[in-house]
């Protein structure tokens, strides 16, 4: 009979820390109060079924002059309905794409991505970045946030953090162990400020990695791969790295302007 009790009261716990715990995860995902209709957002979405080149500009840019030297712009191409990324071998590659639009207001957009990092003593880092860049109309002044997954070079463990920068400087959040990766990221502003999340693929929970303050700032949208940290100022770079993305979406969004980059 105590048994049995031990057992009910147990039971009863565990259902309510459950309960408690996938409240907290669907607190976790602000939601935007006013959006342009889905039916105005569909042709901002892609799935990748080609390249469109009305919606992206390839992109490549670099952190310090030691990098822009020796940059060699990743091999990028659609296959399968996913656009594939792959960087070069012998220098610091990157390659991605930046949308041609921009969005002002509230926004909620997300993409799905897939890399196996590479495992044994290489001689690269190996970062995937989807972000939002913030510019003002006048002026260079701009903040960078972004959700990534990372392996640095030297380091077994892997993972997936979240930061911004701002005037030269990178502020990190939490940093959470993943291992290989395959779900989706996703970014939301709502009025003052910028929450990251990420989902893994069959778990359709969305797990809140930080919050930023937010400029309000117009914003582009971007995600990239590349072979290489901020910091870094030499590389030989023996080994590529591949990644895929997919399902890029906005699921909404307040305003999205057009021809203004």
């Amino acid at each position: 009979m105590r048994e049995m009790v031990a057992w009910i009261f147990t039971f009863t716990i565990l259902t309510l820390i459950g309960y408690a715990q996938g409240c907290v995860h669907r607190q976790a995902v602000p939601e935007i109060e006013v959006s342009l209709p889905q039916d105005k957002l569909d042709n901002y979405n892609d799935s990748f079924e080609k390249f469109r080149e009305e919606l992206w500009e390839m992109i490549g840019f670099t952190w310090n002059p030691a990098q822009l030297a020796k940059l060699k712009i990743a091999d990028a191409s659609v296959e399968n309905g996913e656009l594939r990324i792959t960087t070069k071998s012998g220098g610091f590659s990157k390659g991605g794409v930046a949308s041609k639009y921009k969005i002002r207001g509230d926004f909620d957009v997300q993409v799905d991505c897939r890399i196996d990092f590479l495992g044994g003593n290489q001689d690269i880092d190996q970062l995937l970045t989807f972000a939002v860049v913030e510019k003002a109309v006048r002026g260079k002044k701009s903040r960078l946030l972004c959700i990534s997954l990372l392996k640095k070079e030297g380091r077994k463990q892997n993972g997936i953090f979240s930061a911004y920068r701002e005037k030269g400087k990178y502020q990190p959040g939490k940093w959470v162990k993943t291992g290989d990766f395959n779900g989706a990221l996703r970014i939301i502003r709502t009025g003052g400020k910028v929450t990251t999340l990420y989902s893994r693929q069959g778990n359709p929970e969305w797990i809140k990695m930080d919050s930023f303050p937010s400029t309000g700032y117009d914003v582009t949208v971007a995600f990239a791969l590349q072979n290489f940290f901020i910091e870094r100022q030499t590389i030989d770079a023996l080994s590529t790295i591949t990644a895929a993305f997919d399902n890029f979406r906005i699921n909404a969004a307040s305003e999205i302007i057009e021809g203004e980059i």
